[in-house]
């Protein structure tokens, strides 16, 4: 008899990129894992093409106090999604407080279209 595997997300916020199933729990994971990255902030920003999401692109918040540069935790975050899910995505790592906070549930992903 088969092993049930471990729950990763709920299917309500699944994403289906190029093919490859993608929960944004398993996006979080990586983040909070990479050194100078601010935990709590981050988006998922998608571009959708016919009946797929085309792209998509991270975007993550650099702790002040870092000493790491930022090209360093870019590198790092691609090099992490593409073991862990076996896909490529575009990385984008901006100043502490420019991510939008939630109060109650975070919206962490985005249409592209949606971007302010």
């Amino acid at each position: 008899m088969r092993k049930i595997g471990r729950i990763i997300g709920r299917s309500d916020d699944m994403l289906k990129v190029k093919g490859v199933i993608v929960f944004p729990s398993q996006i979080e994971d990586i983040i909070a894992a990479t050194k100078g990255t601010v935990k709590e902030a981050w988006q998922i920003y998608v571009d959708k093409e016919r009946t797929t999401i085309g792209t998509m692109c991270i975007a993550i918040e650099a702790e002040r106090s870092s000493d790491r540069p930022t090209e360093q935790i870019v590198s790092d975050i691609k090099r992490e999604v593409r073991a862990r899910l076996g896909m490529s995505v575009e990385v984008e790592c901006l100043q502490e407080g420019t991510l939008p906070r939630y109060e109650a549930k975070a919206t962490r992903v985005l249409h592209r279209a949606e971007r302010t």
